[in-house]
């Protein structure tokens, strides 16, 4: 076809052009911003572009270049396995969603026109969060208070934690 093109006044980044108009868009990277979430935390990602220095263009020094294409990132999110389609496009999954033991698992795939890029996946599983307890005391007794005298001992106050 190489030589035919000059024949027929095409050029040969023409042809090119015009045989692969169906290029991918680039393979997405993801990471989920915390490795080793638990119950408090919100699931974040972060989209990784490829590398720089492709310029953007692809078929460097093949002797044509075509511009990569114009592309968006889709994300979907599965929890143990099942999708969840009311997370589909979100960055980030709240903590109230998720609970200990759980695995989370994003996919990025980018797409152009008619064409996907490779899928790219990141994965955790929740860990679990310590309980946490507050304790307030206040500055007086509930109720009335009888003093027998003033050099009374002073009241105490006493608090049992149970599991």
């Amino acid at each position: 076809m190489s030589r035919l093109a000059p024949l027929l006044g095409l050029s040969l980044l023409a042809t090119l052009a015009a045989c692969s108009n169906n290029i991918s868009p680039p393979t997405p990277g993801v990471a989920i911003t915390s490795e080793s979430p638990t119950t408090l935390d919100e699931l974040s990602i972060e989209v990784l572009e490829p590398e720089a220095g492709t310029g953007g263009v692809y078929g460097g020094g093949r002797g044509y270049a075509q511009k990569m294409p114009e592309y968006q990132a889709k994300v979907s999110w599965t929890l143990d396995g099942k999708a969840q389609p009311a997370f589909d496009d979100a960055m980030s999954i709240p903590a109230e969603a998720t609970t200990k033991g759980q695995v989370w698992e994003v996919t990025v795939i980018n797409q152009a026109e008619d064409t996907e890029s490779q899928t790219s996946v990141a994965q955790v599983t929740i860990l679990n969060t310590a309980p946490q307890a507050q304790l307030e005391l206040a500055t007086e007794l509930p109720g009335p208070t009888k003093t027998s005298s003033p050099q009374s001992s002073p009241a105490t106050r006493t608090a049992t934690w149970s599991p």
